[in-house]
């Protein structure tokens, strides 16, 4: 009996020292491979996480980004931290789209997400509710002294589309953003 038990205990330890990561910052992407976790040591997001905004007249866009945090992909054993947004669109005082309250947002239902290139730009793709096209481009960091302020501008994903609507896409695709305090 008590052999059992320490090849149970000697079996849950391997086990669970398998599943383990390396942990590998998000500005090293060149490091990660399997079973590694590409974590926000540094903190980089942390200038990023929040709302942001841009208004002129009856119109405005409001993004907000939340970090997740070690999300485990089915498969492959790697784990990674990232950036998720939810947004709101209104044109001329028209709600063009609104996902900024939806509670059942999950990591693989994302509809914008930006992907550290290092601490002042972002890969930013961002998909239109609307039209269901998806867009990417980059998101930049700046401060005029007062506020921070972020850029974008967003283009076609390359490749071919299969399906598309007739719908254009909806959002803004250039604008500057000022992070809310």
């Amino acid at each position: 009996m008590k052999n059992s038990i320490s090849l149970i205990t000697l079996l849950v330890f391997c086990i669970s020292c398998s599943t383990k990561h390396t942990i590998v910052d998000v500005s090293n992407k060149i490091d990660w491979t399997t079973n590694t976790y590409l974590k926000d040591t540094n903190n980089h997001f942390e200038d990023v996480l929040g709302t942001w905004k841009w208004e002129e007249g009856n119109s405005s866009f409001e993004i907000e980004f939340t970090k997740i945090t070690n999300y485990n992909y089915d498969g492959i054993n790697m784990a990674i931290d990232f950036i998720l947004g939810r947004y709101k669109y209104i044109e001329d005082g028209v709600v063009v789209a609104d996902i900024l309250n939806n509670n059942s947002y999950t990591p693989l239902d994302f509809r914008a997400t930006l992907v550290f290139d290092n601490p002042t730009e972002y890969t930013f793709i961002i998909n239109d509710v609307v039209s269901d096209k998806t867009k990417k481009g980059q998101f930049k960091l700046s401060s005029n002294g007062l506020d921070t302020i972020a850029t974008y501008s967003l283009r076609n994903l390359e490749g071919m589309y299969v399906n598309q609507s007739n719908i254009e896409f909806s959002l803004p695709t250039q604008l500057t953003l000022i992070k809310q305090r």
